[in-house]
Protein backbone atom coordinates (compact mmCIF):
# COMPACT_ATOMS: atom_id res chain seq x y z
CA UNK A 1 0.00 0.00 0.00
CA UNK A 2 1.25 3.51 -0.76
CA UNK A 3 2.23 5.76 2.11
CA UNK A 4 -0.55 8.24 2.73
CA UNK A 5 -0.23 11.68 4.33
CA UNK A 6 -3.29 13.61 5.48
CA UNK A 7 -3.37 17.23 6.67
CA UNK A 8 -5.89 20.06 6.73
CA UNK A 9 -6.31 23.83 6.40
CA UNK A 10 -9.05 25.72 8.20
CA UNK A 11 -11.43 27.59 5.91
CA UNK A 12 -11.04 31.30 5.39
CA UNK A 13 -13.70 31.95 2.75
CA UNK A 14 -17.10 32.97 4.05
CA UNK A 15 -20.49 33.78 2.61
CA UNK A 16 -22.67 36.70 3.59
CA UNK A 17 -24.99 36.02 6.50
CA UNK A 18 -28.66 36.80 6.47
CA UNK A 19 -29.60 40.26 7.72
CA UNK A 20 -31.98 38.53 10.17
CA UNK A 21 -28.88 37.40 12.11
CA UNK A 22 -27.20 40.79 12.18
CA UNK A 23 -26.80 43.85 14.39
CA UNK A 24 -27.23 47.39 13.10
CA UNK A 25 -24.90 50.08 14.42
CA UNK A 26 -27.05 53.23 14.33
CA UNK A 27 -24.65 55.78 15.89
CA UNK A 28 -27.58 56.98 17.95
CA UNK A 29 -27.83 57.46 21.73
CA UNK A 30 -30.02 55.20 23.80
CA UNK A 31 -32.38 58.10 24.55
CA UNK A 32 -34.89 57.46 21.76
CA UNK A 33 -34.53 59.54 18.60
CA UNK A 34 -31.94 61.98 19.93
CA UNK A 35 -28.40 62.57 18.73
CA UNK A 36 -24.96 63.02 20.22
CA UNK A 37 -24.83 66.55 18.83
CA UNK A 38 -23.20 67.94 15.73
CA UNK A 39 -19.47 67.67 15.13
CA UNK A 40 -18.90 65.89 18.42
CA UNK A 41 -16.48 62.99 18.81
CA UNK A 42 -18.38 59.71 18.78
CA UNK A 43 -18.36 58.46 22.40
CA UNK A 44 -16.27 55.33 22.99
CA UNK A 45 -17.83 51.90 22.83
CA UNK A 46 -20.25 52.27 19.92
CA UNK A 47 -20.52 48.78 18.41
CA UNK A 48 -19.06 46.88 21.36
CA UNK A 49 -20.53 43.44 22.18
CA UNK A 50 -24.08 44.23 21.11
CA UNK A 51 -26.64 42.33 23.18
CA UNK A 52 -29.61 44.70 23.43
CA UNK A 53 -31.36 47.48 21.54
CA UNK A 54 -30.33 49.98 24.23
CA UNK A 55 -26.92 49.34 25.72
CA UNK A 56 -24.10 51.39 27.24
CA UNK A 57 -25.65 54.66 26.06
CA UNK A 58 -26.20 53.56 22.43
CA UNK A 59 -29.14 52.38 20.32
CA UNK A 60 -28.82 49.36 18.03
CA UNK A 61 -30.95 47.40 15.62
CA UNK A 62 -31.24 43.73 16.54
CA UNK A 63 -32.78 41.95 13.57
CA UNK A 64 -32.82 38.48 15.04
CA UNK A 65 -29.44 38.19 16.72
CA UNK A 66 -26.79 40.06 18.72
CA UNK A 67 -23.04 40.29 18.08
CA UNK A 68 -21.54 39.81 21.56
CA UNK A 69 -18.11 38.76 20.26
CA UNK A 70 -17.38 41.93 18.25
CA UNK A 71 -15.81 45.16 19.50
CA UNK A 72 -15.27 48.48 17.72
CA UNK A 73 -12.19 50.68 17.67
CA UNK A 74 -11.97 54.34 16.63
CA UNK A 75 -10.76 57.74 17.86
CA UNK A 76 -7.69 56.14 19.43
CA UNK A 77 -3.96 56.30 18.86
CA UNK A 78 -3.11 57.51 15.38
CA UNK A 79 -6.61 56.80 14.05
CA UNK A 80 -8.49 59.83 12.67
CA UNK A 81 -11.35 61.13 14.79
CA UNK A 82 -14.91 60.15 13.97
CA UNK A 83 -17.57 62.78 14.63
CA UNK A 84 -21.35 62.72 14.72
CA UNK A 85 -24.05 64.71 12.96
CA UNK A 86 -27.80 64.51 13.45
CA UNK A 87 -29.30 65.09 9.98
CA UNK A 88 -28.91 66.84 6.64
CA UNK A 89 -26.91 64.00 5.02
CA UNK A 90 -29.38 63.00 2.33
CA UNK A 91 -32.28 61.34 4.09
CA UNK A 92 -30.06 59.75 6.73
CA UNK A 93 -29.98 60.59 10.43
CA UNK A 94 -27.27 60.12 13.04
CA UNK A 95 -24.33 59.76 10.71
CA UNK A 96 -20.62 59.62 11.47
CA UNK A 97 -18.07 61.52 9.45
CA UNK A 98 -14.41 62.53 9.59
CA UNK A 99 -12.86 64.90 12.08
CA UNK A 100 -12.06 67.58 9.50
CA UNK A 101 -11.93 68.52 5.82
CA UNK A 102 -8.50 66.97 5.25
CA UNK A 103 -9.02 63.85 7.37
CA UNK A 104 -9.55 60.22 6.44
CA UNK A 105 -12.28 58.01 7.92
CA UNK A 106 -11.63 54.74 9.72
CA UNK A 107 -13.91 52.57 11.87
CA UNK A 108 -12.57 49.15 12.91
CA UNK A 109 -14.44 46.04 13.98
CA UNK A 110 -12.57 43.30 15.87
CA UNK A 111 -13.77 39.75 16.52
CA UNK A 112 -12.88 37.63 19.53
CA UNK A 113 -10.68 34.59 19.00
CA UNK A 114 -12.64 31.86 17.23
CA UNK A 115 -14.94 34.31 15.42
CA UNK A 116 -14.98 36.45 12.32
CA UNK A 117 -16.82 39.72 11.81
CA UNK A 118 -18.73 40.00 8.57
CA UNK A 119 -19.76 43.29 7.00
CA UNK A 120 -23.24 43.11 5.48
CA UNK A 121 -23.90 46.72 4.45
CA UNK A 122 -23.90 50.43 5.32
CA UNK A 123 -25.44 53.66 3.98
CA UNK A 124 -23.72 56.85 2.86
CA UNK A 125 -24.76 60.35 1.76
CA UNK A 126 -23.40 63.89 1.58
CA UNK A 127 -24.35 66.95 3.62
CA UNK A 128 -26.68 68.70 1.20
CA UNK A 129 -26.20 72.36 2.24
CA UNK A 130 -22.51 72.30 1.27
CA UNK A 131 -22.07 69.26 -0.96
CA UNK A 132 -25.20 68.23 -2.90
CA UNK A 133 -23.29 65.19 -4.18
CA UNK A 134 -19.69 64.03 -4.37
CA UNK A 135 -17.28 61.64 -6.05
CA UNK A 136 -14.80 60.66 -3.35
CA UNK A 137 -11.28 59.29 -3.86
CA UNK A 138 -11.87 55.81 -2.45
CA UNK A 139 -13.90 53.50 -0.25
CA UNK A 140 -12.35 50.34 1.15
CA UNK A 141 -12.71 47.54 3.66
CA UNK A 142 -9.44 45.98 4.81
CA UNK A 143 -8.57 43.07 7.04
CA UNK A 144 -6.16 43.33 9.94
CA UNK A 145 -3.15 42.82 7.65
CA UNK A 146 -4.17 45.68 5.38
CA UNK A 147 -5.44 43.46 2.56
CA UNK A 148 -8.36 45.06 0.72
CA UNK A 149 -11.45 42.86 0.83
CA UNK A 150 -13.36 45.63 -0.97
CA UNK A 151 -11.84 48.58 -2.77
CA UNK A 152 -13.40 51.15 -5.08
CA UNK A 153 -12.13 54.45 -6.43
CA UNK A 154 -14.08 57.48 -7.66
CA UNK A 155 -17.08 56.55 -5.56
CA UNK A 156 -20.28 58.49 -6.15
CA UNK A 157 -22.03 59.58 -2.93
CA UNK A 158 -25.45 61.23 -3.37
CA UNK A 159 -26.99 64.06 -1.39
CA UNK A 160 -30.53 63.08 -2.36
CA UNK A 161 -31.63 59.98 -0.49
CA UNK A 162 -28.57 57.83 0.14
CA UNK A 163 -26.53 55.00 -1.38
CA UNK A 164 -26.76 51.55 0.16
CA UNK A 165 -23.50 49.59 -0.05
CA UNK A 166 -24.02 45.82 0.29
CA UNK A 167 -21.16 43.34 0.56
CA UNK A 168 -20.56 39.68 -0.20
CA UNK A 169 -17.80 37.56 1.36
CA UNK A 170 -16.31 40.47 3.34
CA UNK A 171 -15.32 38.82 6.61
CA UNK A 172 -12.17 38.58 8.73
CA UNK A 173 -11.03 38.65 12.33
CA UNK A 174 -10.52 42.42 11.91
CA UNK A 175 -12.34 44.69 9.45
CA UNK A 176 -11.33 48.30 8.81
CA UNK A 177 -14.00 50.43 7.13
CA UNK A 178 -12.21 53.36 5.49
CA UNK A 179 -12.93 56.15 3.05
CA UNK A 180 -10.93 59.00 1.59
CA UNK A 181 -13.02 62.07 0.79
CA UNK A 182 -10.16 64.55 0.95
CA UNK A 183 -10.85 65.57 -2.66
CA UNK A 184 -14.04 67.24 -1.36
CA UNK A 185 -15.00 68.57 2.08
CA UNK A 186 -14.30 65.26 3.82
CA UNK A 187 -16.60 65.97 6.75
CA UNK A 188 -19.47 66.50 4.29
CA UNK A 189 -19.52 62.74 3.60
CA UNK A 190 -21.28 60.60 6.20
CA UNK A 191 -22.07 56.98 7.00
CA UNK A 192 -24.60 55.19 9.19
CA UNK A 193 -26.58 51.95 9.66
CA UNK A 194 -23.55 49.66 9.59
CA UNK A 195 -24.88 46.10 9.59
CA UNK A 196 -22.54 43.37 10.84
CA UNK A 197 -22.70 39.67 11.64
CA UNK A 198 -20.42 37.46 13.69
CA UNK A 199 -19.51 34.01 12.42
CA UNK A 200 -17.71 31.27 14.33
CA UNK A 201 -14.57 30.27 12.47
CA UNK A 202 -14.79 26.80 10.98
CA UNK A 203 -12.72 24.40 13.09
CA UNK A 204 -11.67 20.95 11.95
CA UNK A 205 -11.75 18.72 15.02
CA UNK A 206 -10.20 15.51 13.70
CA UNK A 207 -9.11 13.61 10.59
CA UNK A 208 -9.06 9.85 11.10
CA UNK A 209 -8.37 6.90 8.84
CA UNK A 210 -11.04 4.21 8.59
CA UNK A 211 -9.61 1.36 6.49
CA UNK A 212 -9.20 3.00 3.08
CA UNK A 213 -11.36 5.99 3.93
CA UNK A 214 -10.71 9.29 5.72
CA UNK A 215 -13.28 10.68 8.18
CA UNK A 216 -13.20 14.48 8.60
CA UNK A 217 -15.05 15.98 11.57
CA UNK A 218 -15.50 19.74 12.11
CA UNK A 219 -17.51 22.39 13.94
CA UNK A 220 -20.05 24.03 11.67
CA UNK A 221 -22.96 26.47 11.81
CA UNK A 222 -26.44 24.93 11.53
CA UNK A 223 -28.34 26.11 8.48
CA UNK A 224 -25.20 26.93 6.48
CA UNK A 225 -23.96 24.88 3.54
CA UNK A 226 -20.40 23.55 3.71
CA UNK A 227 -18.23 21.77 1.19
CA UNK A 228 -15.04 19.78 1.81
CA UNK A 229 -12.16 20.74 -0.46
CA UNK A 230 -8.90 18.95 -1.09
CA UNK A 231 -5.50 19.65 -2.66
CA UNK A 232 -2.30 17.67 -3.13
CA UNK A 233 -0.17 20.48 -1.67
CA UNK A 234 -0.85 23.11 0.98
CA UNK A 235 -0.44 25.92 -1.55
CA UNK A 236 -2.12 24.00 -4.34
CA UNK A 237 -5.47 24.37 -6.06
CA UNK A 238 -8.23 23.32 -3.65
CA UNK A 239 -11.22 21.76 -5.39
CA UNK A 240 -14.53 20.45 -4.11
CA UNK A 241 -14.37 16.76 -3.21
CA UNK A 242 -17.69 16.53 -1.37
CA UNK A 243 -21.20 17.49 -2.41
CA UNK A 244 -22.75 20.56 -0.81
CA UNK A 245 -23.52 19.60 2.79
CA UNK A 246 -26.44 21.37 4.50
CA UNK A 247 -25.60 21.51 8.21
CA UNK A 248 -28.41 20.23 10.43
CA UNK A 249 -29.13 21.08 14.07
CA UNK A 250 -28.99 24.38 15.95
CA UNK A 251 -26.22 26.92 16.45
CA UNK A 252 -22.64 25.65 16.35
CA UNK A 253 -22.66 21.89 15.86
CA UNK A 254 -20.38 19.01 14.95
CA UNK A 255 -20.61 17.35 11.56
CA UNK A 256 -18.50 14.99 9.47
CA UNK A 257 -17.90 13.68 5.97
CA UNK A 258 -16.07 10.55 4.79
CA UNK A 259 -13.63 10.76 1.90
CA UNK A 260 -14.21 7.28 0.50
CA UNK A 261 -11.12 5.56 -0.91
CA UNK A 262 -8.81 8.47 -0.10
CA UNK A 263 -6.07 6.24 1.31
CA UNK A 264 -5.69 4.25 -1.89
CA UNK A 265 -6.57 7.02 -4.34
CA UNK A 266 -4.13 9.72 -3.18
CA UNK A 267 -0.58 9.79 -1.88
CA UNK A 268 -1.17 13.08 -0.09
CA UNK A 269 -4.21 15.27 0.48
CA UNK A 270 -4.73 18.52 2.37
CA UNK A 271 -8.28 19.30 3.48
CA UNK A 272 -10.18 22.46 4.21
CA UNK A 273 -13.84 23.30 4.81
CA UNK A 274 -15.42 26.03 2.74
CA UNK A 275 -18.78 27.76 2.89
CA UNK A 276 -20.97 27.28 -0.17
CA UNK A 277 -23.43 29.91 -1.42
Amino acid sequence: MKDHVVSFLMASILVVASNSQSSVILFRPAAGDGSFGNYRNLPPGCGNRILAEYQDGFSYGLQGGPTPNITAQYNTGSMPNIRTWDNGFGNLTNVVTTGGDGALFEYDLIADSGFKVQLVSFDMATWVPDTPQAVINSLSVQDGQGTSLFYQTNVFIPGTGHFHFAFTNVAASVLRIMFDATDVDADDVGMTDVIISQIPAVQILSINQRTNNINIKWLAIAGQTNVVQGASTLGGNFTNISPQLIIQGNGVTQTNWIDVGAVTNSTKRFYRINYAP
